[in-house]
């Protein structure tokens, strides 16, 4: 089994008193699913870094400012199309940008589309029980500031 490990960064903005969460359409190995923006970590490349650059190569969004006080990570194990078995590690990070700024995202070539997704509709387009997991958390973290 291989061990991978990748960032993702929940990037949202204020809707009035509510936040709206970036969910970007995935098409891997002929599957389409929703999720949070996930980029593997470079070599010799901090998580945060990998963070921000993977902000902007998914979703042309740059200078992101990482919130302190949320960092999430998550385990599970898929298999690739060639058999292989791979136990993925996964870093969540959270960033909030100004609500002008969400006019900026412009998805790259691995993504079929976007959304901006209230927590009610991010749970439901989200399938996977560790992304739910983590956005309940994001949720939660983020009225506690408000």
């Amino acid at each position: 089994m291989v061990n991978e490990t990748s960032v993702s960064t929940i990037l949202y903005y204020f809707e009035e008193v509510s936040p709206k969460f970036l969910l970007l359409k995935y098409n891997i190995y002929g599957q389409t699913h929703w999720d949070f923006i996930k980029g593997k970590i470079e070599k010799r490349e901090k998580l945060e870094d990998t963070a921000k650059r993977e902000t902007f190569e998914e979703a042309n969004i740059e200078r992101i400012k990482i919130v302190r006080g949320f960092k999430e990570k998550s385990t599970y194990n898929y298999q690739k199309n060639t058999g292989e078995s791979v136990n993925k590690i996964v870093v969540y990070f959270l960033s909030e940008i100004p609500k002008e700024r969400s006019r900026e995202v412009r998805i790259s070539e691995e993504h079929q589309d976007f959304k901006w997704a209230t927590y009610n509709q991010a749970r439901k387009l989200l399938e996977f029980p560790n992304q739910l997991q983590v956005l309940d958390k994001a949720n939660s973290f983020i009225k506690a500031r408000a």
